[in-house]
């Protein structure tokens, strides 16, 4: 079970990658679009070779098509329609053998409590994870923490989950609250800590995916329950070889980004192949609570263990729950995408200080429209677009960070496969240009050298507040290698 722990890692950390695959609308070009399009030319000739047959790295590192999440939703429906027909059935009694509702007219008062107490710990483990998020996202110091980008912080991270379950499962339970407990609740409040970042997509989202969760598990609980009391314990071989693959995959897109062909295969099969995945475990652990639940001796030395059992469907119903805010989290602009109608596709990453108009600039570049009173950014906001250079359509998405510094250790994890940077001061305050060099470290030491960084003076139609000239800032950008352009979102 402890192996389950290290896959919801990376899937918070890609919270929103599976949002970098929606389908754009298609606007006019503007000013800056063509700033964009130079860069994508120099990406499509460089792949338009005289080479007709591109090698296996070549096609695995590709920007990834639009069929890249086709068979992750395939299996998605098939596994949804699989679920609902096996609720129909055994809801029905058309199944073979006794199943578990019947056998639980005929449990003793011990079995019956047995499995209570192991349903009270289960839900006492989400009440605290949940309560434990919401106060590591209140806090800049957990927040940062947690969200920390880098091989070693995320080694430390898991190291504190595992540990701490591990820690919790070896001593012997007792009733009451003892060591047992204190550990089991230290344990669920580290992973409440750990998922915080999911946050950052909003209360909405989260309603959303915490209702869709109850409704998964209760729906497989009943199902469990009404299926022969055996039926789901066979499959603890197959899952744990499923468990592999995921696992391996979600390691993987640690560090190939979800914009090429592999790191989009291994993004969609850490998304739905893990929900598959964790839906096959809480079939599978809850006969199994319940046999164990009916067979362990009642005067044994050994206790029977609600808290090692409510832990394993707490991990189950966590990594749906991740999922869930992931798949959520991608599709908040379906509703207004066009079709996968473009040939190659790019990231772009917006970084500045707080209040220099980086929000307006995406809506101004994406929706041709000027929010006066945009609310700053609370982690990261997406916006997509798709411009035509030399008869190819690319696709562009555009990453705005959020400036304040308490959310720096979280963004900073956006940087990676950004083809180009957009690093915007206001040039109406001279705080925001005397940082620049602080965000130009950033993205060098976070992004690809081949990363091609502009420098944008925004809010050029207030001249008469002006506080950096044209002059300085057209010398810092000539001197560290940037593209600079002044411009203004309203306009």
């Amino acid at each position: 079970m402890l192996s389950r722990l290290v896959l919801s890692g990376p899937c918070v950390a890609g919270a929103f990658a599976k949002s970098a695959f929606n389908a754009p609308r298609i606007h006019s070009q503007t000013l800056v679009v063509r700033q964009f399009g130079r860069e994508a030319r120099s990406g499509v000739s460089s792949r338009m070779g005289t080479r007709t047959r591109p090698s296996l790295k070549e096609r695995l590192m590709a920007p990834a098509g639009p069929n890249a999440f086709s068979m992750g939703k395939g299996a998605l429906a098939g596994g949804s329609a699989l679920g609902l027909g096996a609720l129909c059935f055994y809801g029905l009694g058309l199944g073979k053998g006794t199943s578990v509702l019947n056998n639980s007219m005929l449990w003793p008062q011990y079995v019956k409590e047995r499995i209570h107490s192991t349903y009270l710990y289960f839900g006492g483990s989400l009440c605290i994870t949940a309560i434990t998020a919401l106060a590591a996202f209140r806090s800049p110091a957990i927040l940062n923490l947690v969200g920390r980008n880098g091989f070693l912080a995320m080694v430390l991270m898991m190291g504190a989950v595992v540990g701490s379950g591990a820690i919790a499962q070896s001593i012997p339970y007792t009733e009451g609250f003892g060591g047992k407990q204190l550990a089991w609740a230290a344990h669920c409040a580290i992973l409440g800590a750990f998922i915080a970042p999911l946050c950052f997509v909003g209360g909405p989202i989260l309603t959303r995916a915490a209702l869709y969760s109850a409704g998964v598990v209760g729906g497989l609980s009943t199902v469990a329950v009404c299926a022969p009391s055996d039926k789901f314990l066979y499959m603890g071989g197959p899952l744990a070889i499923g468990l592999g693959v995921v696992f391996a995959s979600s390691l993987a897109s640690i560090w190939l980004p979800p914009t090429t062909a592999l790191g989009a295969g291994l993004a969609s099969m850490s998304l739905y192949g893990g929900l598959l995945l964790f839906s096959g475990f809480l079939l599978y652990d809850t006969q199994r609570i319940i046999r164990r639940a009916e067979t362990h001796p009642m005067y044994a030395v050994q206790k029977f263990d609600p808290v090692n059992c409510a832990m394993s469907i707490y991990m189950d119903t966590l990594n749906i729950f991740i999922r869930i805010v992931s798949l959520l989290a991608g599709g908040v602009s379906r509703m207004s995408a066009g079709p996968y109608n473009y040939n190659y596709i790019f990231k772009y990453i917006i970084i500045g200080d707080m209040g220099v108009g980086k929000s307006c600039i995406l809506h101004q570049f994406t929706e041709k429209k000027f929010m006066a009173n945009c609310p700053h950014t609370i982690g990261v906001e997406f916006g997509t677009r798709i411009i035509e250079v030399a008869g190819q359509k690319i696709k562009l998405q555009i990453w705005d960070t959020a400036g304040q510094e308490r959310f720096r250790a979280v963004t900073r994890s956006y940087y990676r496969g950004a083809a180009g940077a957009l690093m915007v001061y206001d040039i109406t305050r001279r705080s925001t240009y005397n940082h620049l060099s602080s965000w130009l470290t950033d993205t060098r030491n976070l992004t690809n050298p081949s990363t091609v960084i502009f420098l944008i003076g925004n809010k050029s139609d207030l001249e008469s507040t002006r506080e950096v000239t044209y002059e300085e800032a057209k010398q810092f950008a000539d001197e560290n290698g940037l593209m600079f352009v002044e411009a203004s979102a309203m306009t």
